[in-house]
């Protein structure tokens, strides 16, 4: 009896991949505009620590023509594209539109240099990820309040990080929905462990934010005039927090675990000319010398988050 059973395969060509794949020499990528454009996309490279991104790099993103007989293949005209280009704060995860440009327009070789420093509620205290993406003009980034998009809308899309080590950093940032007796917090840092000296410090902390809050949060950061003094401030009191439990808690017979925060707190407040050591014997020593420690504490986080630079800014009514 002959069998009923059919067995069908389909298959078609990936037109969106080979469009992507002829579009890699598109978007090249500087983090100092005196040196040379670095090779492919992706990291672009890493930094110590307490590296001052905003301040030290000088980011350029050269967009090179390409045919437009290019973007047929996916059904598409260069007059209905455009090209997006945006920066991401890698520690808030924030994300701010650069530039939009129509992709008709760029018939040559075009340089965006990229101040770091127009984004004042910003830090790029963990670097910075620069994102270039073709998308429909029915798209526009900033018809949507520059802030959320999905992937389908991006028919190809160039990433260049340049950012602290992973290893490096202080702490993640974590949004988490809390139970309504917390309604009013705002963020908090749960500590997991107080092996400052032995463990990594992904295991001892990481910083938690009231998910319901979020929103506001985000425009906070838009707030030209209070936004950067504002999260600056919220920034060096979790640095506090995290300079005065690393001074009480840490092990000083022992050397440090590279990647613990006791060795990540004592290279930052080096790089700030504060020393970890004495810090640590004062908050151990006594009521007295611990209030001098905690003042000191005060003062070094507020130098770190650069908290009086970014009140000279703010622009009150009247004033």
């Amino acid at each position: 009896m002959e069998s009923k059973e059919r067995i069908y395969t389909v298959t078609r060509i990936d037109r969106a991949y080979h469009f992507g794949s002829r579009l890699q020499d598109m978007f090249q990528f500087t983090p100092f505009k005196d040196e040379p454009f670095k090779e492919g996309l992706g990291n672009v490279g890493v930094e110590a620590l307490g590296f001052d991104f905003q301040n030290e790099c000088s980011p350029v993103l050269q967009i090179n023509p390409i045919d437009k007989e290019t973007f047929k293949s996916v059904g598409y005209s260069v007059d209905q594209l455009m090209v997006s280009l945006t920066i991401t704060d890698l520690a808030l995860k924030i994300r701010r539109v650069i530039e939009v440009i129509p992709l008709a327009d760029i018939r040559d070789t075009t340089k965006i240099n990229i101040d770091l420093k127009e984004f004042n509620e910003l830090g790029f205290y963990s670097g910075f990820e620069v994102g270039a993406y073709i998308t429909p003009k029915e798209t526009d980034f900033a018809k949507v309040g520059s802030k959320i998009w999905h992937k389908s809308q991006i028919l190809f899309g160039a990433y260049f990080a340049y950012k602290a080590s992973i290893d490096e950093s202080l702490f993640e940032v974590n949004f988490a929905e809390l139970d309504d007796s917390k309604k009013d917090v705002l963020y908090y840092i749960n500590w997991r462990s107080t092996d400052i000296s032995g463990s990594p410090s992904d295991d001892v902390i990481d910083v938690v934010v009231n998910n319901v809050h979020k929103s506001q949060f985000v425009r906070l950061q838009a707030n030209s005039n209070f936004g950067s003094f504002a999260v600056r401030q919220m920034f060096a009191s979790i640095i506090y927090e995290i300079i005065i439990e690393s001074c009480r808690n840490a092990d000083l017979d022992q050397s440090p675990h590279e990647d613990s925060l006791h060795q990540k707190i004592k290279d930052l407040l080096d790089s700030n000319d504060e020393s970890f050591d004495e810090l640590s014997l004062l908050m151990k020593s006594g009521e007295n010398d611990a209030q001098s420690a905690m003042r000191r504490a005060l003062m070094v986080s507020q130098l770190i988050a650069s908290s009086g630079t970014s009140l000279s800014t703010i622009r009150f009514g009247g004033f």
